[in-house]
């Protein structure tokens, strides 16, 4: 199951119409990372009462729920980027990058995280018990949950295992918010 397929899943908790707002603006059965990413980046930061979802433009601003999307600037291929479910807070990161920050994210990958369920570590392994897929170099795959690095200031990048491991810096970022409009009587 490849990461925009995921969180389709994920969001299906949710009433259909906020996948259904999404799906309409990409135009397709399944939005892809990239989809996600053009969907949120022309969103409003600001909640007027009336819409389903908001854009949430800093890393350090997420709440558990949120979708995050990484659009890669130059794709080829069929993948288009990243998208997955924060499942933290962001916590600011004590490496040498004072814009960045780490949280927890629910995703579906070829290898994980740091601290990461799909290698039955981190805070979350007891709580979620499963045998990952073999992933890509023997690593294990498929959903999982684990602490990701995100910069989203002047030069925007993530670090997928370590504060101080490749500075993935190829792509734009865009995050999303569901939100529970007011109905008006």
């Amino acid at each position: 199951m490849d990461c925009s397929y995921y969180v389709k899943q994920v969001l299906k908790v949710l009433p259909p119409i906020y996948y259904t707002l999404l799906q309409q603006s990409s135009g397709k059965t399944t939005a892809l990372a990239e989809d996600y990413y053009e969907f949120f980046s022309g969103l409003p930061t600001e909640f007027s009462g009336t819409q389903f979802w908001i854009r949430v433009e800093h890393i350090k601003d997420v709440r558990p729920g949120d979708i995050i999307a990484c659009k890669y600037k130059d794709q080829d291929g069929p993948t288009t980027g990243h998208v997955m479910v924060a499942y933290t807070r962001a916590v600011q990161s004590r490496c040498s990058d004072k814009d960045q920050h780490w949280l927890y994210v629910s995703d579906s990958a070829r290898s994980g995280h740091a601290d990461d369920t799909r290698n039955s570590a981190g805070r979350y392994a007891k709580t979620f018990q499963y045998t990952a897929y073999e992933g890509g170099g023997g690593e294990p795959s498929g959903a999982g949950i684990g602490k990701m690095w995100f910069n989203t200031g002047k030069k925007p990048s993530y670090r997928w295992k370590s504060c101080s491991g490749t500075q993935h810096a190829d792509f734009l970022i865009a995050i999303g918010r569901p939100m529970q409009p007011v109905r008006l009587k």
